[in-house]
């Protein structure tokens, strides 16, 4: 009798094991939008911001479980190694940026192979009784920003792909915060565009106090040309509010005016306007570029006692 009863267990155990129900691999659908910064001007000295969506739609697996995915972001085409800022590309041109998992842009999206590159945030999926998605699709939002500091980053179209081999998603039913990469993929561009764009600002030239105009009153100011690295720009004068060219401007107190010149050289021979022969060119450096303009009274007739203005345009054509 006691062999029997070992036998009838032992037959019993057999069909516990065998008819326990194994756990159903997870699937989703996973896609990431492209991220564009737009035309960014990095001679302004300022952050530039745009972000992106991850979506995961479609996923089945083990009925009332959660499936917690994590993405994982490498460098892009344009960054080799993390954790150095990634980088967009123009050419052998190089534009810094991050990606990061809140608004604030202060918590980066990283790479679970890379040490130091910051944490992916992890997404829980849940599954109702049949195995299916749980609410419809659900997102994640990525953080895009171009750093500060880049003034002399030269204009042009800058791109890095995040091909599938820079990206990883990782999906199980554990809890907690990511732990391995996976070997699903994604792919998405992200691009950004930099424009020739040029800013100027002009200082204001006074000639001072005089009594009578018997000799040449000379005075000197600035202009300060800030335009995108490798931008060609040409600087040109107008002729002011009371001349009609480059060597007739006048500046004036009701009817009573005072004939003076503008020169774009220390010895005050070469005119500064808008001719041709009159202008003055340079290459943007993403600096602030200073181009001095030399003022001159000549000897006239004195009007009478007042104060004497006239406003000259400055041009920068580029």
């Amino acid at each position: 009798m006691p062999l029997r009863i070992l036998a009838l267990v032992a037959i019993l155990a057999c069909g516990l094991f065998f008819t326990a129900t194994p756990a159903q691999a997870q699937s989703c659908n996973y896609a990431l939008d492209d991220a564009n910064f737009g035309s960014v001007t990095p001679i302004d000295n300022q952050e530039f911001y745009t972000q992106t969506t991850f979506h995961v739609t479609g996923c089945t697996g083990t009925a009332n479980q959660t499936i917690k995915i994590c993405l994982s972001l490498g460098g892009g085409s344009g960054s080799p190694t993390l954790p150095t800022p990634r980088l967009l590309v123009s050419g052998s041109n190089e534009l810094s940026y991050d990606i990061y998992s809140d608004p604030s842009r202060t918590a980066r999206w990283g790479s679970l192979s890379a040490g130091g590159s910051g944490t992916p945030p992890a997404l829980f999926i849940p599954l109702d009784a049949s195995g299916q998605q749980s609410g419809g699709e659900q997102t994640q939002t990525l953080y895009f920003k171009i750093l500060s500091g880049q003034q002399a980053v030269p204009y042009g179209q800058y791109f890095s792909d995040f091909a599938p081999n820079h990206t990883g998603i990782n999906a199980d039913y554990t809890s907690g915060v990511c732990t391995s990469a996976g070997f699903i993929r994604a792919d998405f561009n992200v691009s950004a565009s930099i424009d020739e764009t040029c800013d100027v600002l002009a200082d204001a030239m006074d000639f001072g106090e005089r009594g009578v105009l018997d000799a040449n009153v000379e005075a000197t100011a600035n202009l300060s040309v800030d335009c995108t690295a490798n931008t060609d720009y040409t600087v040109s004068l107008g002729n002011g509010q009371n001349g009609t060219s480059s060597t007739t401007r006048k500046m004036a107190n009701g009817s009573a005016t005072i004939a003076y010149d503008l020169y774009s050289d220390t010895d005050r021979s070469i005119v500064f306007g808008s001719a041709v022969g009159e202008t003055v060119g340079g290459i943007g450096t993403g600096s602030s570029q200073t181009i001095p303009v030399y003022g001159r009274v000549p000897p006239q007739d004195t009007p009478p006692a007042g104060t004497y203005d006239d406003v000259v345009v400055v041009t920068v054509t580029y």
